[in-house]
């Protein structure tokens, strides 16, 4: 058997929108911040992000989930949420 899972880095503004969707969709897993994320601020994350944060969509068994990767401080969180 195969797992067949793919990594597509977030780079457009859709990519950073769907992340959006599936964060709020889970605000009930969160413990620091279950704010809700409107358009503007998802847009300011986008425009203002800092180079060495990587953010991935997961696509596995055609479920999405996403990575955040910040690679100044070496941290990895894994949301394991789909839409």
């Amino acid at each position: 058997m195969t797992l067949k899972i793919k990594f597509k880095l977030a780079k457009s503004i859709f990519d950073y929108l769907y992340i959006r969707k599936l964060r709020n969709s889970n605000l009930n897993f969160f413990t620091r911040n279950r704010n809700f994320i409107g358009f503007f601020e998802q847009l300011k994350f986008f425009l203002k992000k800092k180079k060495n944060i990587k953010i991935f969509i997961i696509i596995f068994k055609k479920k999405k989930n996403w990575l955040f990767i910040n690679k100044k401080k070496k941290k990895k969180k894994f949301f394991n949420f789909s839409n």
